[in-house]
């Protein structure tokens, strides 16, 4: 039987701590964070994933995908707000 691990002296740092982990191809820490997707937005992804490796042999992951998007669409607003992509598909909704 294994011992408990102790905790003491660590309070709510244990439960509120960011997790962070540094990416496979630089060095810049990526923080772990949770999002709602619908059934058909992760099943798109992960056939761009399987895509990528078994077409091109570019080996990737979702969430790396997932980081290049948010720049991508994040920039683009940032650039050329109301000629943005996501201003377009939010201000119709």
């Amino acid at each position: 039987m294994s011992k408990k691990q102790r905790v003491k002296g660590k309070g709510a740092d244990i439960f509120f701590s960011e997790e962070q982990e540094k990416t496979e191809k630089n060095e810049e820490l990526v923080t772990k964070a949770t999002f709602y997707f619908t059934q058909s937005q992760l099943d798109a992804l992960e056939k761009t994933v399987f895509l990528l490796s078994q077409e091109h042999r570019i080996k990737s992951n979702k969430s790396e995908i997932m980081r290049i998007a948010c720049e991508e669409i994040t920039s683009d607003f940032l650039k050329n707000r109301k000629n943005s992509k996501l201003y377009e598909r939010l201000a119709s909704l």
